[in-house]
């Protein structure tokens, strides 16, 4: 009786490897990746009953990786080979598009876990059986449907970056050499009449060069008052004073002023940065 009661309490083991990964990490501080994984953790949980348990034995993570772009995923390869080395029965994700989102990436994936009868279960889109036609069927729809949701968003985002530059606004990325974070207020401004000091307190002035109308343009930037063309001259005055502010000497903003005429006449970016040699 005693042996009878053991054995009828041993749990079969499903090994579960969860696969992680965020597209952009600009922090790298892994945070979605980690709350991706408590997730997993919880399914885990969730799937294990007295006589089957989800033991979670790996944990792979590609941070700040596409999985869009054909960038090299190198915890992702690493699960495909475990997987083909039948390290493990199960593979937890947060989503499907986690794994994949290129249906050639898919059909490899099915390709290993299909014939070993490998389990994919998700927290958000549920489970996938890739051992049955149903089950690949429903995977590669997934697969259609996120590959779909992202070339709509490159194609949103295209189009808005697209409008912006197109208006001469900002697009986003790091901050460029001579301006602040928002990429459109020059570093450091400076009132030659007061004294005041950027970056804040500088109003910009959208002025017509030729009859002298502030901020009285249409979308296609022609003025309002004269109709003329190719006349807006952005300027920035102080807000105290309302003088037309300049760039601080050694600033950002006056390296760029000083090397601009050259660059525009051909030369070279490097050499407009580098000092005047001295002379021997």
């Amino acid at each position: 009786m005693a042996l009878d009661r053991a054995i009828a309490v041993v749990r079969r083991v499903v090994r579960c490897f969860i696969y992680a990964r965020i597209s952009e990490d600009r922090e790298g501080a892994h945070l979605a990746t980690e709350r991706q994984n408590e997730d997993c953790e919880e399914l885990a949980a969730q799937l294990s009953t007295p006589t089957v348990e989800y033991r979670i034995v790996r944990v792979f993570e590609d941070n700040d990786l596409s999985a869009y772009t054909g960038k090299s995923r190198p915890d992702y390869k690493a699960m495909l080979e475990a997987l083909r080395n039948d390290e493990g029965d199960c593979v937890l994700a947060w989503h499907t598009d986690r794994l994949h989102r290129s249906p050639v990436e898919l059909e490899e994936y099915i390709d290993v876990c299909g014939p070993k009868g490998i389990d994919t279960r998700t927290v958000k889109a549920g489970q996938l059986d890739l051992s049955t036609a149903t089950g690949r069927m429903i995977a590669r729809q997934l697969g259609v449907q996120a590959r779909y949701e992202v070339e709509r968003m490159i194609e949103r985002s295209k189009r808005a970056r697209d409008q912006k530059v197109g208006r001469g606004e900002y697009a986003g990325g790091p901050r460029p050499f001579g301006y602040e974070k928002d990429g459109v207020t020059p570093r450091t401004l400076e009132c030659p009449d007061c004294g005041r000091v950027g970056p804040d307190g500088f109003p910009v002035r959208r002025q017509c060069d030729g009859c002298g109308a502030v901020d009285r343009f249409t979308r296609n930037l022609a003025c309002e008052a004269c109709e003329a063309k190719d006349t807006l001259q952005v300027t920035r005055v102080c807000g105290d004073c309302g003088t037309i502010a300049t760039f601080a000497e050694g600033s950002e903003a006056a390296v760029v002023r000083d090397a601009a005429p050259a660059v525009l006449s051909g030369a070279s970016l490097g050499s407009s940065s580098r000092p005047p040699r001295r002379p021997a």
